[in-house]
């Protein structure tokens, strides 16, 4: 597998594709801001991502997350009521999104996708299965 060069239009449908509403990373940037500020940011977010994955390097500081307890149910004083989840960086999970997006591209055309796999695939579901 030869990952390439990515386009813009790349980070364009990775950014597209994400899903708001989640909290910010340590960053304190939201996907509801980076859609905002999209055709602004453009030039350095493909600059920063394009010389990453050239370099296959993830800086550092994109592999942090803030860990905050939810709520379930029950005793709000127990902490057995909760679970964690990480709150990453939207520059990082764009990354993940493009690499994601580049590899299943791949799979697909390569025919490494057993059609017996019907769960996580697009127009698919377990139902189908």
């Amino acid at each position: 597998f030869k990952f390439g060069s990515i386009s813009v239009d790349d980070v364009r449908l990775g950014i597209r594709s994400l899903r708001g509403g989640s909290g910010p990373g340590f960053d304190n940037l939201t996907v509801e801001m980076i859609k905002s500020v999209e055709d602004e940011i453009m030039p350095a977010l493909y600059h920063i991502i394009s010389e990453s994955l050239r370099q296959g390097v993830f800086p550092d500081d994109l592999k942090l997350s803030i860990i905050k307890p939810i709520f379930k149910s029950g005793d709000r004083s127990l902490p057995q009521n909760y679970r964690p989840i990480s709150l990453l960086s939207v520059i990082s999970k764009l990354i993940e999104k493009i690499v994601k997006n580049r590899l299943v591209n791949w799979m697909v055309a390569n025919k490494l996708i057993s059609k017996n796999q019907f769960g996580f695939q697009i127009g698919l579901s377990t139902q189908d299965a």
